[in-house]
């Protein structure tokens, strides 16, 4: 059904020429387009009536435009000038969302005129950047918009961003892996360097930014320890560790021929929270199992095996409040065995990590570190064996005399061509004496006379 014949042929043109085949927005979760054209709002369409009719008119042209205000905004002096001075940063992309989003908030105002009412305004009032969980502006918001001020040297905007409520505590202490979730989980890891990030993240607590500093020169074996840097401090931490979890690594890195300064985790906080995430729906587990969960894990086994809060304290970096209220779990086995008498039945905690988890480690380490090498001198690469290739069938030949009259009627030029000839017009001669006979007789007949 033409839809030129429900809507006016003056709508459509004037539709059309308002460069009504913008696309503001695609949104996949709903797959609707988002937002409102200028071409929509002045003829009054409604958007899935535009997605029909761009589906409808596939030849006319169809061009990917931005809304007005976004190239109204690009040619602010406050966007020029934040270019210029933060452009380069790698969170320049959310700076600049955040501040478009209160530039149109703001009635299409340059951010270099915007005065402290109206950063007041912006946080008060604009949904868009609005947390609903505080209702107030959400805090990475927030730290865009600072950022922004401070690239345009406009600080006396800066109180209009104070006292922002932080948001409420995301994962409960009930976010741990289970030890038949841990066993389930290491056996799908298909990486070598992701198994052993997992089993020293689950061991010592270690935070990503520390556990990706690990080279083979700052563990130190006789020790028990690995030196971890810690963001808070700033500094490189001793952190303790079971001596079969070091024994592991050493054979990694003997393995893999890593180098005293080389870090042994070579990716970053991207490439690892994917393959844990992957790991963790292939193992069906519930919860997503991202690289802080290996810290959470870590607390509340430790503090399940015996181990003091004091010492899991110095162990995370973390105070023992934080621990109690957001990583900790509750231990109700210990619960039952203090107020019941119920038996308990919990080993220490390095005699659980060697007798428990540790064979599970070291046999899927077994299963997979041949399957990678290291082919840039840093990253683990899959080795892919190369393609048997397939025996070549050989047709069988067919006799053609067509092919032997056109080798007759040719005109070679060289000796070989010559007495190649002379042979095969013998054999035509032959043949067109007696074509009943095959090229087989023929052949014998010449060679006996």
């Amino acid at each position: 059904m033409s839809y030129e014949s429900e809507i006016s042929k003056k709508t459509l043109d004037q539709f059309v020429k308002l460069g009504g085949y913008e696309i503001v927005r695609y949104d996949r979760a709903s797959q609707r387009w988002k937002g409102v054209s200028e071409a929509a709002r002045v003829t009054k369409l409604h958007r899935d009536t535009v997605t029909r009719i761009l589906k409808e008119h596939p030849t006319k042209p169809v061009t990917k435009i931005l809304p007005k205000y976004y190239e109204q905004f690009e040619e602010t002096t406050g966007y020029k000038r934040l270019k210029v001075e933060i452009g380069h940063k790698p969170w320049f992309t959310d700076v600049k969302h955040v501040v478009l989003e209160a530039f149109h908030f703001l009635g299409n105002k340059d951010p270099v005129s915007w005065t402290l009412e109206d950063m007041q305004k912006v946080r008060r009032d604009c949904l868009k950047l609005r947390d609903p969980a505080t209702n107030d502006i959400h805090p990475n918001y927030a730290t865009e918009l600072r950022r922004a001020i401070r690239a345009l040297n406009m600080y006396e905007l800066m109180p209009a961003l104070e006292m922002v409520p932080k948001l409420p505590a995301g994962k409960k202490l009930e976010w741990f892996l289970e030890e038949p979730d841990l066993i389930k989980l290491l056996h799908v890891i298909t990486r070598p360097d992701t198994l052993l990030y997992f089993y020293t993240g689950i061991t010592t607590g270690a935070r990503h930014s520390g556990i990706v500093t690990l080279t083979p020169e700052r563990i130190k074996t006789a020790r028990g320890e690995m030196l971890i840097y810690e963001t808070k401090r700033k500094a490189y931490v001793p952190k303790v560790m079971p001596q079969c979890v070091i024994d592991l690594l050493n054979q990694y890195i003997i393995d893999f021929q890593f180098k005293g300064d080389q870090p042994i985790f070579p990716y970053g906080y991207e490439f690892y929270n994917r393959a844990l995430k992957a790991a963790g729906k292939n193992a069906g587990l519930t919860d997503d199992t991202t690289t802080h969960i290996l810290k959470h894990t870590f607390v509340s086994q430790a503090s399940f095996h015996g181990v003091s809060l004091d010492i899991i304290s110095k162990q995370t970096g973390t105070d023992e409040t934080t621990l109690k209220k957001y990583y900790r779990a509750e231990d109700v086995r210990r619960a039952r065995h203090e107020l019941r008498g119920e038996e308990y039945g919990v080993i220490s905690f390095p005699e659980w990590v060697e007798k428990t988890l540790h064979p599970h480690f070291v046999a899927r380490y077994k299963e997979i570190k041949d399957r990678y090498a290291r082919t840039d001198g840093l990253r683990l690469k899959p080795i892919v064996e190369p393609k048997a290739k397939a025996p070549r069938e050989r047709k069988k030949r067919v006799f053609s005399w067509k092919a032997v009259q056109a080798i007759v009627e040719s005109a070679p030029t060289t000796e070989k061509g010559k007495r190649l000839r002379e042979y095969w017009k013998a054999i035509w001669e032959a043949h067109l004496k007696a074509p009943e006979k095959t090229y087989a007789e023929l052949k014998e007949k010449l060679l006996r006379t």
